[in-house]
């Protein structure tokens, strides 16, 4: 489901629930939006560079093919069932324009179990594997600075929250910083003196572990972040390789080791790189989306509990995360929107219909029908109602109901053929029908939801 706002002016007057994203406004609003709107922009960075380099690493192997093909003799020696045999010598020497031999030797004491020795023109073959070498640098690189880019994401919003929070309450500094008069007749004015001590103050903290950042959350921000718990050990490694990968190269160090839990550092020894992937990459984005993205929720209801702004962005955020089918994102706001007490009830309302779902689409049948055991929405607006039978997959009987829903403005077609929630009654037969039915139609309004949600 979409946005919490009841609109007017839809069909029958029947309140709606935009599924399109709308303005929300505050100060506790900009940087739980721009945040969302960094790391979004930073997960579109991976995916539209990623072919790119990807491409470029398959055109240097097939262009350099025959160059690298001494690389085919050491892999078949290796694993003969997946590589198949390599290039003659005469062939080979072929492609070198000189005669050339490869040897592969076999050392049990290395720490590769083959090695290659040419005899003749190397040249062709060193220049193709540094090429090739490069273009898997290349991979890496962005995934390294995806990483990077990442953390300081997080920093610049941990640092705006705490900015807040110092601006709102100036007492709760206590710092004991006393400024020189030359300092002073610089800063000229006792204004910006305050925003200078708030600043060093920040620039504490940013310093400080991960670790001591929710330690002082806690502590000073009275937040009680329980969310952070079961995720507690991979944002320290998060940060922890974050710290490798800008002030040690991104070989692994005896600091990494001792601060990252063993099961997460399993297998890796002081001296190698540390590995970072696509996968590394964006399990660690999605990560830090949810978890940073709720500590800005909690503070924002914590300065103003009464802000329905709040419940606007938490279900337009929530939104796209369903339609990418980031389910697991999808199921922490849900959750925290559902338990929100000071947010109108059927904001809470959307919450929970949305928790459920992202339930249902995990995978997660038994737990959800636990859950929806004796609900009854019978009482609620009638989208509820339907939302109710879509996740107890009562789909005869929600399209026993469709027509007359939405000939009545209770559901819209839109939200038939946007909403995640639909998505197996799209796939009724019936529902096919009916909708190919209301396409043929002539258009009618259908509430005006747009972009912004007006009408």
């Amino acid at each position: 489901m979409g946005d919490a706002e009841k609109r007017e002016g839809g069909p029958k007057g029947t309140p709606s629930v935009s599924v399109s994203p709308s303005v929300t406004t505050g100060r506790h609003a900009g940087p739980v939006s721009q945040f969302g709107e960094n790391l979004a922009a930073l997960r579109d960075f991976v995916e539209l560079i990623e072919p790119v380099l990807s491409s470029r690493q398959k055109t240097v192997m097939k262009e350099r093919a025959s160059h690298l093909a001494p690389l085919m003799c050491a892999l078949h020696e290796m694993d003969p069932d997946n590589f198949p045999e390599p290039l003659s010598a005469d062939a080979m020497s072929r492609a070198y324009g000189s005669d050339i031999r490869v040897e592969v030797i076999r050392d049990s004491d290395e720490p590769s179990p083959v090695s290659l020795r040419l005899h003749g023109n190397d040249a062709p073959f060193r220049s193709a594997v540094q090429e090739l070498t490069r273009s898997g640098q290349h991979m890496t690189l962005l995934y390294r600075n995806a990483l990077v880019s990442l953390v300081s994401y997080v920093e610049w919003f941990v640092s705006r929250i705490l900015h807040e929070h110092y601006d709102l309450h100036p007492g709760a500094l206590e710092s004991d910083r006393c400024l020189s008069l030359k300092e002073l007749e610089s800063l000229g004015s006792a204004e910006e003196a305050r925003r200078f001590i708030i600043d060093q103050k920040v620039e504490e903290i940013l310093r400080a572990s991960f670790e001591d950042w929710v330690k002082h959350f806690r502590s000073h921000l009275g937040l009680s972040m329980g969310y952070l718990d079961e995720d507690m050990k991979a944002l320290v490694e998060l940060f922890q390789r974050r710290n490798l990968t800008v002030h040690h190269g991104g070989i692994i160090n005896s600091t990494y080791l001792s601060r990252v839990d063993g099961d997460l550092a399993r297998g890796l020894t002081i001296g190698q790189p540390v590995p970072i992937d696509r996968s590394y990459v964006m399990s660690a984005i999605d990560l830090c989306d949810l978890r940073f993205s709720l500590i800005g929720m909690e503070h924002w209801k914590k300065c103003d509990a009464g802000d329905v702004n709040r419940a606007a962005m938490l279900a337009n955020v929530n939104f796209e995360h369903m339609i990418h089918d980031r389910w697991p994102l999808a199921e922490g706001l849900s959750y925290f929107l559902s338990r929100d007490s000071a947010m109108p009830e059927r904001d809470r309302l959307i919450g929970q219909v949305n928790y459920w779902q992202a339930l249902k689409w995990q995978g997660r049948a038994r737990e959800l029908e636990e859950l929806l055991e004796g609900v009854d929405f019978d009482a609620k607006e009638p989208v509820f109602r339907f939302c109710l039978m879509a996740l107890r997959d009562q789909l005869d009987e929600l399209m026993t109901s469709l027509p007359t829903a939405v000939a009545r403005g209770d559901l819209h077609l839109d939200w038939l053929e946007e909403w995640p929630i639909f998505r197996e009654l799209r796939e009724h037969e019936g529902c096919i029908d009916f909708l190919a039915a209301q396409r043929e139609e002539p258009s009618e309004s259908n509430g005006g939801l747009t972009a912004g949600g007006e009408s």
